[in-house]
């Protein structure tokens, strides 16, 4: 109830403004596409990918512009313009809000038709603002329209290549319209960036432990089934020291990724493991380059 008065409220002020000042009235701009921060922190953030695992193109808003900009795919670099924020919808399905502006929705303009141009509007409540994941296939979905079910997010002509702007178009479960929240799963994920690749966004911190003052941490992703490594060094540190995951098969060690230097207050991590079957992994506190210690955690998976 209380978001359907916000949005009649926001609603009746665009047009009272408008009618008063004889201009039409958007949404707060975004700032360099910074993160908004007056986003509410229980709305669930989310990836959106296309075209497949692995995968490095997502939904990004274009130029990070305001009402009206399209949204295409793009090289994944986990910006503002490329979160997506989930909201719940009174009236069935969920709002995406992108992560740079509250106020402003995933939406298309017009009636309901295969072509219409995927964008970003001022948030006003509209059935072509809610959403639904409908199909299911693998590791993707559909992201479809909430009202009709008719319409799904599409690819045109499964062009997947970074700049190509989005449509609607009538659901068929094809490749065009398949949703993915990461750019990989499990196998795929080795080697990669849990930022980039979405699997950050939502995860389970396995292990938790202090050294000197530093932080460190083994980040588990079901989205993704793999595992990390993440440390904050302490603050006053000016030499630097690493985070690293250790992979092990049958307790013995085969492998492992590590951070860059981390300076005092900074923070990094590890490339990815997926977490097939078999493997167990530690997460370690690495001095070495200074003569310090290696202080690692037990086991897990």
């Amino acid at each position: 109830m209380l978001k359907t008065v916000r949005r009649v409220v926001a609603v009746l002020t665009l047009v009272i403004t408008t009618v008063i000042t004889g201009l039409t009235v958007m949404a707060p701009p975004a700032s360099a596409a910074e993160w908004d921060p007056t986003m509410p922190s229980e709305w669930r953030r989310r990836a959106l990918f296309a075209g497949g695992i692995p995968s490095n193109l997502r939904l990004d808003v274009q130029y990070g512009g305001g009402h009206g900009t399209p949204v295409h795919l793009w090289s994944s670099s986990n910006a503002p313009t490329q979160v997506w924020v989930e909201e719940a919808a009174d009236q069935g399905g969920f709002y995406l809000h992108p992560g740079f502006n509250r106020w402003l929705c995933l939406d298309f303009d017009g009636d309901r038709a295969a072509g219409a141009t995927l964008k970003v509007n001022n948030c006003n409540g509209s059935a072509s603002q809610r959403w639904h994941e409908g199909f299911q296939y693998d590791h993707a979905f559909g992201l479809v329209t909430h009202s009709d079910n008719q319409y799904c997010v599409d690819v045109p002509t499964s062009n997947f290549s970074s700049g190509q702007i989005l449509q609607i178009w009538g659901c068929n479960q094809t490749n065009a319209q398949r949703i993915y929240h990461a750019g990989c799963y499990e196998d795929s994920c080795l080697g990669r960036n849990p930022e980039t690749m979405g699997c950050g966004l939502v995860s389970q911190v396995r292990v938790d432990f202090t050294v000197n003052s530093s932080r460190v941490t083994l980040h588990y992703s079901s989205t993704c089934n793999s595992n990390w490594g993440r440390m904050t060094a302490g603050q006053g540190i000016n030499i630097g020291r690493k985070v690293l995951i250790q992979r092990y098969w049958h307790r013995v060690i085969q492998d492992q990724f590590s951070s860059d230097y981390l300076l005092g207050g900074q923070t990094g991590f590890t490339s990815m493991y997926g977490r097939g079957l078999g493997w167990t992994f530690s997460v370690c506190f690495d001095d070495t380059h200074n003569g310090g210690p290696l202080e690692c955690s037990g086991l897990v998976r």
